[in-house]
């Protein structure tokens, strides 16, 4: 009788209904704990990356334990990405002043109908501001793969953080999209279905786990080789 009872409880626990419920439950333990977390400002790339590496362990290992495991996540995070975070923090914002000042400044030369020249140097200006600015969010999209997979220095986490962005811009174009189309849902759904942002920094992550394991996987397992290789016969 007790065989059979467990035998139930296990299809039950591993039905596909079962699993669905699962993580979608996970889904919003997480983003209700990267969201808290990353309120400091200063702590939203060491909460995304946090989120990240606890998803991964949970798709690999079936990690039950979540807040715990989070916030374990999120103190070594912390230590080995709060730099970077504020790094790219102040480049952001930066970009940002740049674009409002360039805006301002078209629609007073506008307004004054002078400075054809300067008018278009403010728009080369702010073209150029947008570009960069979606390069660095691109190039930023990497940082919790390759802190996840690589242990780097500050300078080399960013320098590999542009190559891969690049190396597979395949899977950083999709990656890029993903986001910003459940950007652009959550934006569109979120007056009829607020429970939208539950779940608002979540699926994002967990999509670009999905479509960037493989290729970070294969590289961080080459990286190792060559190191072990070189270690060996030095």
């Amino acid at each position: 009788m007790n065989n059979e009872s467990e035998r139930y409880e296990k299809g039950i626990t591993k039905s596909k209904l079962m699993v669905i419920f699962d993580w979608v439950w996970r889904l919003f333990i997480l983003n209700t704990l990267t969201v808290v977390t990353s309120l400091g400002v200063i702590t939203l790339l060491p909460s995304v990356v946090a989120g990240f590496r606890t998803i991964k362990e949970c798709y690999e290992n079936d990690e039950q334990h979540l807040v715990k495991r989070f916030y374990a996540n999120f103190v070594y995070c912390f230590v080995d990405t709060v730099g970077v975070g504020i790094f790219f923090l102040v480049i952001f914002l930066a970009l940002g002043y740049s674009f409002f000042y360039y805006t301002s400044m078209i629609d007073e030369l506008n307004a004054t109908g002078s400075g054809e020249t300067w008018i278009t140097l403010f728009w080369f200006l702010l073209l150029f501001s947008i570009i960069l600015s979606i390069v660095l969010f691109i190039v930023y999209m990497q940082l919790p793969m390759v802190v996840t997979y690589l242990h780097l220095h500050f300078f080399d986490k960013i320098k590999l953080a542009f190559y891969m962005a690049f190396k597979y811009f395949g899977g950083t174009l999709e990656e890029f999209l993903l986001i910003f189309m459940w950007g652009l849902l959550c934006f569109v759904i979120w007056p009829y279905v607020p429970i939208v942002f539950a779940f608002i920094t979540t699926v994002p992550l967990l999509a670009n786990y999905m479509v960037s394991r493989k290729y970070y996987w294969s590289f961080a397992n080459q990286i190792e080789y060559e190191y072990e290789e070189t270690f060996i016969f030095s």
